[in-house]
């Protein structure tokens, strides 16, 4: 007898591997955890086939079975569907479904395994495959209706004991914030996510996998950890734009959650303030409820139009209504949200004549303005941290004239509200890195008159005795390039509408939204989701963007960058060949390796992309694969 498995540590060589079941191993099961040599050492792996005829390569030997019936045969296949979609490796999944501080033990003494494996013999196994999903999406803000969908989703599917329902968060802070709300509703939820202590996660992994707990609250890996019967899940809130910028099966949730949905023949609650694009069109026959936000007849929307600001010399970056409703918003002891989209004090410096900017060392981008801990001023390279001091006055080393300051952060937004009477917190990614800096400032949030903060806010939720909130520069969040880009902004600006707390009857809400394009459609229709959505979707199939294409990013790496350059020319070729859209690539030099990284981002039908899978293949390029 043989057996494939899945090692939780990445191979170079193999995705999965096939070893030969001896005397010591004589009872390994699918879904059962053993050991298995890799090089020098010693890995856990999962197994998840077994095979009666001999591989015609040589096989090592199986190692002991750790713990028996861990993943069931549906688990399996979610683990291995979900790789295959995104083009992963099956061990980076399991790497994040079973976190280190369970991989590093050896899961369970054999006393208590005894009484686990009783309880685990009537888990139900669900193999259904090629079957509906069952989509339900639930739109509109936090202070509506649509919190009364997911209780009783959960309510719905956990009316047996046995049965068990995982809600996604996109991150640990709405998780933490959601569980403050459902505690009260719900006596028995088990949290599961990567910042709890070892002793707790071992302890929550084990309630989960024994049905000791019928509610899961964690973050995207938890759809993949071996439930006992599992019956429902809910995405929550994932329209963060962060998680937009990557390609991985983490950053998708919605995407693998329809996997794990499809695969286990089990309802999908999908719910958000605003909605992203590719959900809502592949699933548009499913039931979609937009609920109205309670306080929209309370909210007023300025657009403040920069260009005439700078005509009447005002060249701050707050226009005269913000300070005027800063002010205001003090005298009457409200709170007041400054979101701007970028750190430090400036994006970067420039000769006025020449034009020239400092720029790293090491990746040769623009380095950007910061003030230290010791306010001196420096330029730091955001990619790599080296940072250096400069002078106020810095010279142009060509023209010998002062270099400009181009561009405003976090720090330059502080420093012009110094002189008011307010006490000022700051909520970047300087200063919001660490969990017990997270945990201050929610304390310090309490107290604060004026908070200035980047993206990094957006998932703290509602803010009490908030009333006003300034977006102030909306082209910000359309900085970075991509097909999703109007899409973010559109969801950043109603995550940012999040922030206020449900108001009293006669409290006014007022947004103010600064930009120099007032007349892009996307502020246009800020409350009317309906135009928005038609004129993007419009523009992608238009265009042939996802969800009408698959999008897929080939990366090539080499030590020379002809080689690089070379090898992305033949990828290139075979898509022009194929007519297929696709972005132009750049080589960047890989930081603090003597490599060099190029990408192409492409779209294609569905029907082409195994043919194009195949011709990629024929090359004999080294690639990686990303969904986009």
């Amino acid at each position: 007898m043989f057996a494939e498995v899945i090692p939780f540590r990445p191979s170079g060589f193999a995705n999965i591997l096939t070893y030969k079941i001896e005397e010591i191993s004589k009872n390994a099961e699918v879904g059962d955890i053993a050991e298995i040599a890799m090089g020098t050492s010693r890995e856990k792996c999962v197994i998840i086939k077994l095979l009666e005829t001999e591989p015609d390569f040589k096989t090592k030997s199986l190692g002991r079975i750790i713990a028996k019936n861990i993943f069931s045969a549906s688990e399996i296949k979610n683990i291995c569907d979900i790789a295959g979609h995104f083009f992963t490796s099956p061990s980076h999944i399991l790497k994040k479904a079973i976190p280190a501080n369970i991989r590093n033990t050896n899961f369970i003494n054999s006393t208590e395994f005894v009484n686990i494996a009783k309880n685990t013999v009537e888990k139900k196994e669900n193999n259904s495959i090629e079957k509906n999903i069952n989509i339900k999406i639930s739109l509109g803000s936090v202070y509506s209706k649509r919190s009364i969908d997911e209780v009783n989703f959960i309510k719905k599917n956990t009316e047996n004991n046995n049965q068990q329902v995982v809600v996604i968060f996109p991150d640990i802070i709405s998780l933490e914030q959601a569980f403050s709300q459902y505690e009260n509703i719900f006596s028995d939820i088990c949290v599961f996510h990567s910042q709890v202590s070892k002793k707790k996660q071992i302890e929550a992994f084990w309630k989960i996998k024994t049905g000791n707990t019928q509610i899961i609250f964690g973050t995207q890996y938890s759809l993949c950890i071996p439930f006992f019967n599992l019956s429902g899940i809910i995405v929550y809130e994932f329209a963060h734009g962060s998680h937009y910028t990557k390609f991985s099966p983490f950053t998708q949730t919605m995407r693998s959650a329809e996997i794990v949905a499809k695969n286990m023949n089990i309802p999908l609650l999908y719910t958000s303030c605003a909605g992203d694009i590719a959900t809502l069109t592949q699933n548009k026959n499913s039931e979609i409820v937009k609920h109205q936000k309670m306080y929209a007849s309370q909210k007023q929307i300025h657009i403040v139009d920069m260009q005439l600001e700078h005509q009447n010399k005002n060249f701050s970056p707050l226009s005269a209504l913000a300070l005027q409703k800063i002010k205001e918003n003090l005298q009457n002891n409200k709170k007041t949200i400054l979101y701007i989209n970028r750190k430090g004090l400036h994006h970067y410096i420039k000769c006025p004549n020449c034009g020239d900017s400092p720029v790293s060392q090491y990746t040769g981008s623009k380095m950007n303005v910061f003030k230290n801990e010791k306010n001196q001023i420096v330029l730091r390279c955001n990619t790599m941290g080296y940072a250096q001091k400069i002078e106020t006055s810095e010279m142009c080393e060509n023209c010998k004239v002062p270099m400009q300051k181009i561009g405003a952060g976090t720090q330059a937004i502080e420093e012009i509200l110094e002189n008011l009477d307010a006490k000022i917190l700051r909520i970047d990614g300087d200063s919001f890195q660490t969990k017990s800096s997270q945990k201050r400032m929610r304390e310090e949030i309490k107290t604060a008159d004026i908070i200035i903060g980047t993206q990094m806010m957006l998932s703290l939720g509602s803010i009490a005795e908030c009333s006003l909130i300034i977006d102030i520069l909306f082209e910000n969040n359309l900085q970075f390039f991509s097909f999703t880009t109007e899409e973010i902004a559109w969801i950043q600006t109603h995550l940012l509408e999040e922030m206020f707390e449900k108001p009293q009857e006669n409290m006014q809400l007022e947004y103010i939204i600064q930009t120099f394009q007032p007349n892009l459609q996307i502020i246009q229709n800020h409350d009317n989701f309906e135009n928005f959505y038609a004129s993007e979707i419009l523009s992608r199939k238009i265009l042939k963007y996802p969800p009408f294409t698959e999008g897929l990013e080939i990366e090539i790496r080499a030590k020379v960058r002809e080689k690089c350059e070379s090898d992305i020319q033949k990828v290139i070729q075979i898509l022009q060949e194929d007519r297929t859209v696709f972005f132009p690539p750049e080589i960047k030099s890989v930081p603090h390796t003597q490599s060099f990284l190029v990408s192409v981002m492409c779209f294609m039908d569905p029907e082409k992309k195994e043919l194009f899978l195949g011709k990629l293949g024929e090359l004999k390029v080294k690639y990686f694969l990303r969904v986009v």
